[in-house]
């Protein structure tokens, strides 16, 4: 069989999917500079398919840059094509950031955090998903048969994620009816941004070479479970010592992470535009779907803006 080894290399949207083209492999020392051509509007897609109606129109050029640090090279011995794709910063074509990039947006959280208090943020992320090569069977989450199962996705899913540069931290059968679990080590701000979106494709990957899929959609049927992203987070010092806990502070808190779970609060309703852009988002933030709804939901009027009174009272 005639072949050519191809490159992907691409940026997680808003959506949640890695979307960018791919390039032959001979041509990635040049494309480490050049990246390949890209468009504003591009941003806009929603995970359904259309681009929502967009600032950008259809003119102007982007270009997105292979980072070197998120290069991904998998080989799943099986003969089928290698797993090969950066993910990369969307540029101006002078290679200057664009300032609607999304890693661009996590390197200046980062800069204003470090710069307002001196701290840095480290972080993993807990990202459940329902895998197709399994049937339902109630009243298993949590156990060992829901996850014997499974066969050898878990192991696939592992191996990968440890051949990605990532270090696999747990895998396990979950909540929902066929949902598994998957999280990996913590790791500095855009690291474990990049980790996170790396072991989600790796689940992925795995599925797809077994036949079957993993679907990430908040709620796969309307009345379920749904599937949920948890990210843990620390703050600590330029020395690296935790500077989260204080057992004297409210709620086991240090003063600076008070400070930033109450902006957390503050900001909530604007922060949920970026972290539940679908509609399907919100047949899960409701109660009794092991998702943090109630605050969510007190924080808001009806009309969806947040309550001076109410948020003083939760920050």
């Amino acid at each position: 069989m005639l072949r050519e080894e191809l490159i992907f290399v691409g940026t997680c949207d808003i959506a949640g999917l890695v979307r960018g083209k791919g390039f032959p492999a001979a041509e990635l020392p040049a494309r480490r500079k050049t990246g390949i051509g890209w468009t504003h509007s591009n941003l806009m897609q929603t995970c359904f398919g259309p681009i929502f109606d967009t600032p950008f129109g259809t003119a102007g050029d982007l270009m997105i840059v292979p980072d070197p640090s998120a290069e991904v090279h998998v080989d799943f011995r099986d003969g089928s094509a290698a797993e090969h794709f950066f993910l990369g910063d969307i540029c101006e074509l002078d290679g200057s950031p664009w300032e609607c990039c999304v890693r661009e947006f996590l390197r200046r959280a980062v800069a204003a955090l470090k710069e307002a208090s001196g701290l840095h943020l480290l972080a993993a992320f807990e990202q459940e998903f329902v895998y197709t090569g399994v049937e339902d069977l109630p009243g298993h989450a949590y156990s060992l048969s829901a996850f014997r199962r499974q066969g050898v996705f878990g192991e696939m899913l592992t191996a990968a994620i440890r051949a990605a540069s990532a270090k696999p931290d747990s895998f396990l059968a979950e909540y929902g009816p066929r949902q598994y679990e998957v999280t990996v080590a913590p790791e500095t701000a855009l690291r474990a941004a990049d980790q996170g979106v790396i072991a989600r494709e790796m689940a992925r990957a795995a599925a797809f070479r077994l036949g079957n899929r993993t679907i990430f959609s908040p709620m796969p049927v309307a009345d379920g479970a749904g599937n949920g992203v948890h990210i843990h987070f620390s703050l600590h010092d330029g020395e690296g010592a935790p500077a989260t806990y204080d057992p004297q502070g409210p709620f086991g808190l240090s003063a600076a992470a008070a400070h930033f779970a109450a902006g957390v609060l503050h900001h909530m309703t604007a922060i949920t535009a970026v972290t539940a852009p679908s509609p399907v988002s919100y047949l899960r933030l409701t109660p009794n779907r092991w998702a943090e709804a109630k605050r969510f939901m007190n924080s808001m009027d009806l009309d969806g803006s947040v309550s001076g009174d109410r948020q003083r009272n939760q920050t």
